[in-house]
């Protein structure tokens, strides 16, 4: 069973507007907060990838492939290699970390 097309009209902006906004912060911060910048990643990200849909299953397939490699091959390791410099993880790697911390105490006023 398929989600109804009312689902898709939701999800595909909101994800791309995360995209978007991601991408920024590797550019410029200031641009996650101009639409106009999301408006244009959003439109332009969605008719490329109607584009390369159409061009069939094949164009599809290798997309898949140049994801894969471009968004987690290369990212992992260049994390590796980040982390074998010895340079500190951003993510504590203690037991203690495992959970969040507990509620904040009340404040009492």
């Amino acid at each position: 069973m398929s989600s109804p097309p009312s689902s898709s009209c939701f999800y595909y902006p909101t994800l791309l507007a995360y995209v978007a906004s991601t991408f920024a912060y590797v550019i410029n911060p200031a641009l996650a907060a101009n639409g106009l910048y999301t408006a244009i990643i959003i439109v332009t990200l969605f008719w490329t990838g109607v584009l390369v849909s159409a061009r069939g299953m094949k164009a599809v397939a290798g997309l898949s492939s140049a994801g894969l490699v471009l968004g987690t091959l290369i990212p992992g390791v260049l994390l590796i290699v980040f982390l074998g410099q010895g340079n500190a993880s951003a993510a504590s790697m203690e037991f203690s970390a495992l959970l969040p911390p507990g509620p904040a105490s009340p404040v009492s006023c």
